[in-house]
C-alpha cells in the first residue's frame, strides 16, 4: 500500500513539474507573439505562416534527428534503475550521448541541403529551413540529458530548462525582429529567418544548464559508478536502445505529421472550391496552423507532461512485473488526464473571443476556428497519452500501428472535409480522424491490461459533464460582457479574459470538490502535495 501510495506521489509530483514547466513554456510562447505580430504588419499573417510552415518541417526533422533515443534512454534508464544496475545506466547515457551528437551533425547537414526542395518553390522557405537547420546540431543531445534525468524520475531539471531555452529564445526572437523591421527597415522574411534561428540560442543555453545541473548532481545521478561493471556489452546496449527508440520517431512526430498533410494538401483542397490568391490561402492557413495551434499547445502541453511523466513509472512496473500497480496506474494516468484535458480544452472555447483577440485581432472566422481546435485538441492530448501508455509498457507495435490508421484516416477525410467546411474543414479531418483512432486504442488498452473501468467511465462523465457546465456558464459571462463593450478593444479582452479565467475556476473548482471529485482522482494526500508545490514553487 505504501509502495502504490509512493507510486502515485511521484506521478503527481512529475506530472506538476512537467505541467509547470511545459505550460508556462507554451505560454511565454503563445505571449511573444503579440509584439511580434504587432512588428510584421501589415505582412503579419504571411509571416506567420511562413514561421509556421518552416517550425512543421524543423519539428519532424528533430524527432528524425533524436531517432525516439530521449524516450527510449528513460525509459531504459528507469528499467535498469528498478533493478539497481546503475553502471548500465551510466553506460547508456554515456554511448548516447556521443550518438545523439552524430545524429544531430548528420541531419542538420540533410536539412540544410534539401531545403530547396522541402519549399516546393516557395523561396522565402529556404533560408527559413537552413536557419533551423542549425538548432539540430545540438537539440538531440541536449533532449537525451532530459530523458536522462528523466529516467530517474526527476522531472524537475527538464522542466526548468524548457523554461530557460524558451525564455532566450524569446529575448532574440523579439531583440532580432524589432532592429530587422524597426530600426533597420528590412525585409519580413529576414525577420522570420532570425525568429527561427533563436531555437538555436535557446537550445543553447537550455544545454548549458542541464550539462551543469548533471555534473553538480553525480552522485545522484549514479555517475560515480564504473560503468565496466555493466553486464551488457555496447553492441548490445545499441541494439536494446534502438529497438525502443524507433518506434518514439513514429508516436513523437504523430501530431507533426497531421499538420504536414495540412501544409501541402490544405492549399490544393481549397482550390477546389475557389481560386484564391497565394495570399488569402497563407491567410487561411495561418488561422488554424499557425494562430489557432499556437493557443492549443498550451493545452496540448499538459498531455506532454503527462505522458513524460507516465513512461518511467510504467516501465519500471513492467520490468517489476506489477502487474496490478499498472492497471492502477493507467487508470489514475488517464483519470489525472480527463480532470485536466477537459476543463482546460473547453475553458479555451469559452474564452477564445477575447483569447484569440488578445493575441492576434478580432476576426470571427479565427475565433470559430480556435473553438473548433479546443474541442478537437481533446483526441490529440487523448492519442499522445494513449500512445504513452503502450509505449512505455512495451507494446510500441500497437502505438504505431494505431498512428498508421489515423494517418490513414486524415488523408481519406482531407479533401471531402475541406471541400465542405472550406477553412474549417482540415480541423474537422484531424480531430474525426483522431477520435476514432483513439476509441479503437481505447478499446484494445482495456482488452490488453484486463482494465475493469465502471468507475473510470462514470468519473469520466462525471468530470465532462462538469466541464461543460464550467465553460457554458463562463462562455454566456464572455458574452454578457462583450455585449457592453468594442468586442476588437484589445485591452478590455484581457479584462474580460481575466474575469472569465477566474469565474471558470472558481466554478470548476467549487464543482468537482462538492462532488468528491478531486479527492476520487487525486486523493487527499496528493491534493495536498499540490498545494504544497504551488505554494514554494511562488516563494
Amino acid at each position: 500500500m505504501a509502495n502504490d501510495k509512493s507510486t502515485n506521489s511521484k506521478f503527481i509530483s512529475g506530472s506538476f513539474w512537467m505541467t509547470f514547466g511545459n505550460v508556462a513554456s507554451n505560454l511565454l510562447g503563445a505571449l511573444y507573439v503579440i509584439p511580434w505580430l504587432n512588428w510584421l504588419r501589415p505582412n503579419d499573417a504571411i509571416a506567420n505562416s511562413l514561421f509556421s510552415k518552416g517550425y512543421q518541417w524543423y519539428a519532424l526533422f528533430l524527432v528524425i534527428s533524436q531517432a525516439g533515443i530521449p524516450g527510449a534512454i528513460a525509459k531504459q534508464v528507469a528499467k535498469y534503475n528498478a533493478l539497481g544496475e546503475y553502471s548500465t545506466s551510466k553506460k547508456i547515457f554515456k554511448h548516447g550521448a556521443m550518438f545523439m551528437v552524430a545524429l544531430g551533425f548528420l541531419f542538420s547537414v540533410i536539412m540544410f541541403v534539401v531545403a530547396p526542395v522541402l519549399s516546393a518553390g516557395d523561396n522565402r522557405l529556404i533560408p527559413i529551413f537552413r536557419s533551423l537547420s542549425v538548432a539540430i546540431l545540438i537539440i538531440p543531445v541536449m533532449s537525451l540529458l532530459r530523458g536522462f534525468t528523466q529516467g530517474f524520475n526527476d522531472m524537475k531539471p527538464s522542466a526548468i530548462s524548457l523554461l530557460i531555452e524558451q525564455i532566450f529564445r524569446i529575448i532574440f526572437i523579439l531583440g532580432s525582429t524589432y532592429l530587422i523591421i524597426k530600426v533597420f527597415h528590412r525585409s519580413y522574411v529576414l525577420a522570420v529567418v532570425f525568429s527561427t534561428f533563436a531555437a538555436f540560442i535557446g537550445a543553447v543555453f537550455s544545454l548549458l544548464f542541464l550539462l551543469s545541473t548533471i555534473l553538480l548532481h553525480k552522485k545522484k545521478y549514479h555517475l560515480n559508478v564504473n560503468e565496466r561493471n555493466s553486464r551488457l556489452s555496447t553492441t548490445d546496449l545499441f541494439l536494446e536502445i534502438i529497438k525502443q527508440s524507433v518506434p518514439y520517431i513514429f508516436t513523437d512526430s504523430s501530431i507533426t505529421l497531421f499538420f504536414l498533410i495540412d501544409q501541402y494538401t490544405f492549399n490544393r483542397a481549397m482550390l477546389l472550391v475557389k481560386h484564391y490568391s497565394k495570399d488569402q490561402l497563407d491567410f487561411f492557413y495561418a488561422l488554424f496552423a499557425a494562430n489557432a495551434n499556437k493557443l492549443t499547445t498550451i493545452v496540448l502541453s499538459l498531455a506532454v507532461a503527462m505522458a513524460v511523466s507516465l513512461t518511467p513509472l510504467l516501465s519500471s512496473m513492467i520490468t517489476k512485473k506489477e502487474v496490478g500497480k499498472i492497471r492502477v496506474q493507467i487508470r489514475k494516468i488517464l483519470e489525472v488526464f480527463n480532470f485536466i484535458i477537459f476543463p482546460a480544452s473547453l475553458g479555451v472555447m469559452a474564452v477564445a473571443a477575447p483569447l484569440y483577440t488578445i493575441f492576434y485581432r478580432y476576426d470571427r472566422l479565427g475565433i470559430l476556428i480556435l473553438q473548433i481546435s479546443a474541442v478537437v485538441c481533446i483526441v490529440e492530448a487523448m492519442f499522445m497519452v494513449l500512445s504513452a501508455i503502450f509505449q512505455a509498457s512495451y507494446f510500441n507495435s500497437v502505438a504505431i500501428k494505431y498512428l498508421l490508421f489515423g494517418i490513414g484516416l486524415k488523408l481519406l477525410f482531407q479533401f471531402p472535409c475541406v471541400y465542405f467546411m472550406r477553412e474549417k474543414g482540415a480541423i474537422f479531418a484531424t480531430g474525426l480522424a483522431l477520435l476514432i483512432t483513439c476509441l479503437l486504442m481505447f478499446r484494445e488498452l482495456v482488452h490488453t491490461f484486463s482494465l475493469k473501468l465502471n468507475y473510470f467511465m462514470r468519473r469520466s462523465f462525471a468530470l465532462l459533464l462538469l466541464s461543460m457546465v464550467m465553460a457554458l456558464v463562463t462562455n454566456f459571462a464572455v458574452k454578457l460582457m462583450y455585449h457592453f463593450v468594442d468586442p476588437r478593444d484589445r485591452f478590455l479582452a484581457v479584462i474580460i479574459l481575466i474575469v472569465a479565467i477566474i469565474l471558470g475556476v472558481i466554478i470548476y473548482g467549487f464543482l468537482v470538490l462538492k462532488t468528491g471529485l478531486a479527492n476520487y482522482v487525486f486523493g487527499k494526500k496528493a491534493l495536498q502535495k499540490i498545494k504544497k508545490m504551488i505554494f514554494r514553487s511562488g516563494n
